[in-house]
């Protein structure tokens, strides 16, 4: 009779594994995977690769049938982790992730290599509204170093950013971006100009994972310009087209 159930057991045992594959060792507790990190089990924060019998007898015997470890959270590796934990590592929020949203600081100089000197420092905030294109909002601050001294001016500066990652490898990606935005400056930009105008922009760029941190590096270089677009009229629009170089560090928000 016990040989029967036995028999019985270990059968129902492989149609589960063959319709539920999985990652262990003859040590080890059986978890589904999907993809590269694991399928749900039980809730959506739940999701196990696989539990290495080297996690204490306890939490493993204290678990329900069908349901992971009390307080793995995850494994990732082949080591227990909390979901805080998964949070705040490499692997917990991968960039460029449809959902995902980042911040930045960034500063950077620009020149139209003929008279004007451009200086800047910025803040945005961005989404990701599909995987690897996001959309967002930056904040700049302008130092505008003009041919005559006296002429100096500050700007600010509010900018719709739209930036496409087109190649993503995980720990850098490259990317193209545009933006359209309007600036507000202390006397007229550039000179015989407005004190108000228009900043559209393009430009290439890529970042890069700092170590294991979840933060990045990011730099680029752009076409900038400033200008009312006439709407003061055809003789009083002068632009600036200036070549703007920049660096910086981006954050998960």
């Amino acid at each position: 009779m016990n040989t029967s159930r036995s028999a019985i057991l270990i059968a129902v045992g492989v149609c589960s594994l063959i319709e539920n594959p999985a990652r262990a060792d003859d040590t080890g507790f059986y978890a589904a995977h999907e993809e590269s990190q694991g399928a749900q089990l039980g809730s959506s924060d739940a999701g196990l690769v696989y539990v290495p019998a080297t996690l204490s007898a306890g939490m493993q015997d204290a678990a329900p049938a069908g349901e992971p470890p009390t307080g793995a959270g995850r494994v990732v590796g082949g080591e227990a982790v909390t979901k805080d934990e998964l949070d705040t590592s490499p692997a917990g929020i991968k960039y460029g992730t449809e959902g995902t949203t980042w911040w930045s600081i960034t500063a950077g100089i620009g020149a139209d290599f003929i008279d004007s000197t451009d200086y800047n420092i910025a803040g945005s905030i961005t989404h990701f509204v599909v995987n690897d294109f996001e959309v967002g909002g930056e904040l700049g601050l302008w130092y505008h170093n003009q041919p005559d001294p006296s002429d100096d001016v500050g700007s600010a500066n509010l900018v719709l950013v739209f930036r496409w990652h087109f190649l993503n490898r995980d720990t850098w990606t490259i990317f193209a971006d545009a933006g359209i935005g309007v600036y507000f400056a202390s006397d007229e930009l550039p000179e015989g100009g407005t004190e108000f105008g228009f900043t559209p922009r393009i430009g290439v760029g890529f970042t890069h994972r700092l170590g294991d941190s979840q933060n990045r590096v990011i730099a680029g270089v752009r076409w900038a310009h400033f200008s009312n677009a006439r709407i003061s009229g055809d003789d009083d629009n002068p632009g600036i087209d200036d070549a703007f170089f920049y660096g910086g560090v981006v954050f998960p928000f």
